[in-house]
């Protein structure tokens, strides 16, 4: 990941305080100094976050981090809103998190075919940890909150709520890696197959 090595430099010049976000209200361009793209076409469309803005398809595999966030740990919460633009099963979008230099870590994601994940990234492959059902199946341009939480004890909690009606459709709580734990790392936006678009951006240190 040299890229991502190169600008770690700046992500700890950007660590200010311990709770920070970003609208992406700002002029269409790439994501700008905050943020370090581990892989993606990545860049602001129209007041949002956008993987594979420029191109028809097919779209990237993207995820880019919040750089304050690289260095810091456990306990932290991070939500997200994204809105699906695919219904293709492996269209997954959502939050990555404890995110390493060679871009191994987690993330939380959403399935068009109606189900939430934690996977383990490794060597450029995700593993499942935990699945669950959710109560409705994602729309296609619809908009989803997902939310995070990493406790000092290495377990995930989180959640999936539809914007538009408030109605919660899936949790996690308190799962474990059995395999490993990263103590630390980044967090940011995840998106697998198809084009994906991102909100309204939260992170906090507990």
């Amino acid at each position: 990941m040299p890229r991502l090595l190169a600008l770690l430099a700046i992500s700890l010049a950007l660590i200010l305080d311990a709770g920070a976000g970003d609208r992406f209200e700002r002029d269409d361009g790439d994501l700008g100094l905050e943020w370090l793209v581990v892989e993606g076409d990545w860049s602001i469309n129209e007041g949002q976050a956008v993987n594979g803005a420029s191109s028809e398809g097919p779209f990237p595999p993207g995820i880019a981090v919040w750089a304050k966030s690289m260095d810091s740990s456990a306990p932290y919460t991070v939500s997200l809103e994204i809105q699906l633009h695919s219904d293709a099963e492996t269209a997954f979008s959502g939050i990555a998190f404890q995110l390493q230099e060679n871009g191994d870590g987690y993330a939380m994601r959403i399935s068009p075919a109606g189900y939430a994940q934690i996977v383990r990234l490794t060597g450029g492959e995700a593993f499942q940890v935990a699945r669950q059902e959710l109560h409705s199946i994602p729309q296609a341009n619809s908009r989803y909150r997902l939310k995070l939480t990493v406790s000092d004890e290495g377990t995930f909690s989180g959640s999936v709520t539809d914007v538009v009606s408030g109605a919660l459709i899936g949790e996690f709580t308190d799962v474990k890696d059995a395999k490993s734990f990263y103590q630390s790392g980044g967090s940011g936006l995840y998106a697998r197959k198809g084009r994906k678009t991102f909100d309204d951006f939260s992170y906090e240190e507990q």
